[in-house]
């Protein structure tokens, strides 16, 4: 599977590592230079396959994402077969900044709650979603309002 290739700043940020994964593959600091002069593609490719090496063990260590609107939330744990959702919506109250709630916004908004299986690979699946514009996150919101769900049910 290919992912996107890192950017010149993430790979400034991983140097070692990928100085690392150059060596291990061969490739010292005078072949990596004479690669990038007469043979771009050839290095271009070392850059992909260590971009998503990278990527990879990133995107298997994702356990929440987060989606925010002004509309809705969406909050999704990651498990290794399914993927759990839930969501927030509401056309009255603004769900980009919650900790300014107060008990008569929580009459205006529905909460959501679904799981399915991963559509694709999970790691494709979590990139894709990262793409459009998930972000990494922590559980603590997600079982917040999981516990709210529990008692509205």
């Amino acid at each position: 599977m290919s992912f996107r290739k890192l950017t010149e700043d993430e790979l400034e940020e991983l140097k070692e590592e990928f100085v690392q994964y150059l060596v291990a593959n061969g490739v010292d600091a005078e072949l990596w230079e004479r690669l990038k002069k007469e043979e771009p593609e050839k290095s271009d490719l070392f850059v992909q396959q260590f971009s998503n090496v990278v990527l990879q063990k990133s995107l298997e260590k994702i356990e929440y994402l987060e989606h925010r609107t002004p509309s809705d939330v969406k909050l999704f744990h990651c498990g290794k077969e399914t993927i759990d959702l839930i969501a927030l919506k509401s056309s009255v109250v603004d769900l980009t900044n919650m900790a300014e709630f107060n008990a008569e916004d929580f009459k205006n908004i529905e909460i959501f709650k679904a799981t399915k299986p991963y559509s694709k690979n999970r790691e494709v699946e979590l990139f894709e979603m990262t793409e459009k514009g998930c972000q990494i996150t922590s559980h603590m919101l997600y079982d917040l309002l999981k516990q709210m769900v529990k008692k509205k049910s």
